[in-house]
């Protein structure tokens, strides 16, 4: 089936024909078609033409999604991190400003802290979530690292996660120590979706048995505490009456 370019045809472009132009504007980049905005009041228009801007979107090269980790946009603020455990870049869009930048990079892993790490530990998994703090209005953003021990002794059942929380008024890191307790028991190796609501991130995390009940764990963003709320147990299914 052709595609139909034909999606303006009032125009006059000199020598170019409207298909050709439209099917050539359609092809550029995001950032170089927003530049040619500014050419003309036709282009403009041209741009902002919704039969256009599918088209744009077609020719668009697919991108895989799932090594990502996708946040927001909350308040007009999109974080985006690979899954890829040993990678630390952490993107930051600010849509409402159109400001970009890459955060520095995490702390490491405290080792010993409360005797919850053993001596080498190395990152299970890691999972975000972004939000304001009420009490200073500041952004920030908090990194939930599960662990384990690399010799086998510990599991991450039992070691403490290291987290951490980036201020992005200060464009900081900083450890979280008091009132850990092991996630991984819920988290379990998987990047989980959070909810932010009132100044707390929520994740929904499933227990190791179906049977078993859920957990809400939750994060103060002005408090910097970690919770756990457990949910009701689930009776088993039994079949027959």
């Amino acid at each position: 089936m052709e595609r139909d370019t034909r999606v303006m045809t009032s125009y006059n472009y000199g020598e170019l024909s409207d298909d050709l132009l439209v099917e050539t504007l359609s092809r550029l980049p995001m950032k170089s078609l927003m530049r040619l905005r500014c050419v003309s009041k036709s282009w403009f228009s041209l741009v902002k033409d919704p039969k256009f801007i599918y088209l744009h979107f077609q020719n668009l090269e697919a991108v895989d999604t799932r090594n990502y980790i996708l946040l927001g946009p909350y308040e007009g603020i999109i974080c985006l991190s690979k899954k890829w455990i040993r990678s630390n870049i952490i993107n930051v869009w600010n849509i409402s400003m159109n400001e970009y930048r890459i955060l520095p990079e995490p702390p490491r892993p405290r080792s010993g802290v409360s005797g919850g790490r053993p001596s080498n530990t190395r990152i299970f998994c890691c999972n975000y979530a972004v939000g304001l703090d009420p009490m200073s209005n500041d952004f920030k953003l908090v990194m939930i690292q599960t662990l384990n021990d690399e010799r086998g002794v510990s599991s991450i059942n039992d070691c403490l996660p290291n987290v951490a929380v980036y201020n992005f008024s200060t464009n900081s890191w900083r450890h979280v120590e008091e009132g850990l307790f092991p996630v991984g028991r819920y988290l379990r190796g998987k990047a989980m979706n959070n909810v932010y609501h009132n100044g707390f991130c929520h994740w929904v995390a499933p227990t190791e048995t179906p049977c078993d009940c859920v957990a809400i764990l939750s994060f103060s963003m002005s408090e910097e505490v970690l919770q756990e709320m457990r949910g009701p147990r689930v009776p088993p299914i039994t079949e027959g009456i």
